[in-house]
């Protein structure tokens, strides 16, 4: 288990983080628009796992979410750019929930600015996501010789 970004709390009413998981990170992203405070908050969030140092995967759940605003998606891309060298040393894989159509349209122009560097996937369900992370986890620790970073709970892989 880790510990939440420091930052969470500053971004809670847009997007939750559950650490408890770790290796897997799960997001939940809740019903609102965030002000520009609140992304921000989110961006550092983000940063501060990319910065741990540790190997992890990322489960955002969309379906509750709103579509953020243009400006927004291309403050994401930026980030995603600009922390290129982390996402590339620190993220396995990460997945993306959602059921809405609209929500699915704004991921891929999002992914049209700026392609994922790691392997990224869409689902409708946690469920259906999990044992394509598992799988993409496994990939990883096959792939590195440095298998201390890379021990996941049997709970991930096996429930």
């Amino acid at each position: 288990m880790s510990h939440p970004p420091q930052q969470h709390l500053a971004c809670r009413n847009f997007i939750e983080y559950d650490t408890s998981e770790w290796p897997l990170v799960r997001c939940r992203v809740k019903p609102v628009e965030p002000d520009t405070a609140t992304f921000d908050a989110h961006l550092h969030c983000f940063s501060e796992l990319l910065n741990r140092g540790q190997r992890f995967l990322v489960m955002f759940d969309l379906r509750d979410a709103k579509l953020i605003s243009l400006a927004a998606m291309k403050k994401q891309a930026d980030f995603m750019e600009s922390h290129k060298p982390q996402i590339l040393s620190n993220l396995v894989a990460s997945s993306l929930i959602t059921d809405n159509a609209l929500v699915h349209g704004a991921l891929g122009v999002l992914f049209k600015i700026k392609k994922p560097s790691k392997p990224n996937r869409t689902f409708r369900t946690p469920e259906e996501a999990q044992p394509w992370m598992a799988d993409e986890w496994r990939k990883a620790h096959e792939a590195t010789a440095n298998t201390v970073l890379l021990v996941a709970p049997k709970k991930f892989f096996f429930e």
